[in-house]
């Protein structure tokens, strides 16, 4: 392309060096808006790859639901540690009763 492009400006009158340097320019245009186009296409892949991160409704409700797990089983430890704690101090109440008596 380049020899046919070259020898298209010299046939039409262009001088050797500036049909040259015109073929050149060319060159860097086209690689700059390459280097564009691929820039864009990078930043939509790294978008993509970003929405691809999000949490989906599904997601949260598994999450919801593993919370509520979480916390019933929370919630079941401390009324077990608050009978505990309470019969421990009912027992010591007594047995200090007892002792003083």
């Amino acid at each position: 392309m380049d020899l046919d492009f070259y020898q298209a400006l010299t046939d039409a009158g262009v001088k050797p060096a500036q049909a040259r340097e015109t073929v050149n320019a060319l060159h860097r245009e086209i690689e700059k808006e390459t280097r564009l186009t691929m820039s864009e296409y990078i930043k939509r892949a790294d978008l993509h790859t970003e929405i691809a991160e999000f949490a989906t409704k599904s997601d949260l409700k598994a999450t919801k639901n593993e919370l509520k797990v979480d916390i019933e089983k929370l919630k079941n430890t401390m009324i077990q540690w608050f009978i505990g704690s309470s019969v421990s101090i009912v027992a010591l109440a007594f047995a200090a009763a007892k002792f003083l008596r």
